[in-house]
């Protein structure tokens, strides 16, 4: 890792000499991991090294070698449509070895990187908001947002639909953009299930939060659980648990733990942190890492979504 004029780099040498050397252009990740990317060609290429906050320090990026140093992993549009708000691609060229013809002009499925809208703005989960500035702009004393669709007014299953947009996992067959969904439409117009029943119960940590929700008997019971029950996505996640906890405390006051878990947690401590024993972190299967000078594969670890009791130790 080396710090360039303004930017940041990932070197490669070979007996002390440069071989290597590119930019992180994209920066993907926040609380739990980054990894970065950078541009070549009107492609974007992961770099071969991320860092992850459970182990404060850097190693393999998910599906890279630990022993070579490959800068060649191409990321599909498909990565920035939940990691950013916006990317055009398709460029109509005349030669490429990775063109495909199309009404008889060869496209190319490369990005321009000039329109990408980094991280996730409020369009994303309130709609284009062209008409609702021009309204406000024209009419500054008006106090009721318009032009502009708010979760208050969608149902349920369209609350839901909004979220599981980027947080139900990444198995389903695309048939639209995920950058063409507009809040309260229906996500089976964009992704056609295609899990098969038996796998349902092996959903990953990472990425399928809402298929971890979903197996909850809390969610199942309920007739206005949702997403935003529990996170409120104008505000980062809190770090303490009891945030969390005076939550499933709002519908659980009544709950009675057993006498074996009294003895081990005292009832202060059971009332602050219920997700601690109810939604225990767990190691992902998709994401694993290496360490310099490590022959161990570890592994990414994040809480799962779904609420249960779990056996003792086995969190």
């Amino acid at each position: 890792m080396e710090e360039r004029n303004d930017s940041l780099y990932q070197v490669l040498y070979e007996n002390g000499k440069e071989v290597k050397a590119y930019p992180f252009d994209v920066l993907f990740g926040f609380k739990h991991a980054q990894t970065s990317g950078y541009w070549k060609n009107h492609n974007f290429y992961e770099l071969p090294i991320s860092y992850y906050k459970s182990i404060n320090n850097w190693a393999t990026s998910p599906d890279y070698s630990a022993t070579n140093a490959d800068f060649t992993k191409k990321i599909q549009k498909e990565c920035f449509s939940c990691h950013s708000s916006n990317i055009g691609s398709d460029y109509v060229t005349t030669s490429s070895s990775e063109a495909y013809n199309y009404m008889g002009m060869e496209v190319h499925n490369f990005m321009n990187k000039n329109t990408l809208i980094y991280g996730i703005d409020c369009e994303r989960c309130h709609g284009p908001a062209k008409e609702h500035v021009r309204t406000h702009r024209k009419f500054p004393d008006l106090k009721k947002a318009q032009n502009m669709v708010s979760f208050r007014n969608l149902n349920r299953q369209q609350r839901i639909d909004a979220c599981a947009l980027c947080h139900s996992g990444n198995d389903k067959m695309k048939l639209k953009s995920r950058f063409q969904f507009k809040p309260g439409e229906s996500l089976s117009v964009y992704f056609q299930e295609n899990r098969n029943p038996k796998d349902t119960m092996n959903y990953d940590v990472h990425g399928n939060q809402l298929g971890l929700l979903s197996q909850s008997k809390c969610f199942q019971k309920s007739q206005t659980m949702d997403c935003i029950t529990c996170h409120n996505p104008h505000q980062d996640t809190p770090k303490k648990s009891i945030s969390y906890s005076k939550i499933c405390m709002s519908c659980h006051q009544s709950t009675q733990h057993k006498a074996a878990t009294l003895k081990t947690i005292s009832k202060s401590g059971l009332a602050n942190n219920c997700v601690e024993c109810h939604m225990p972190t767990q190691n992902s299967k998709v994401i694993r890492f290496q360490q310099s000078n490590s022959s161990a594969v570890n592994s990414y670890s994040l809480r799962t979504h779904k609420i249960a009791i779990y056996p003792a130790g086995k969190n």
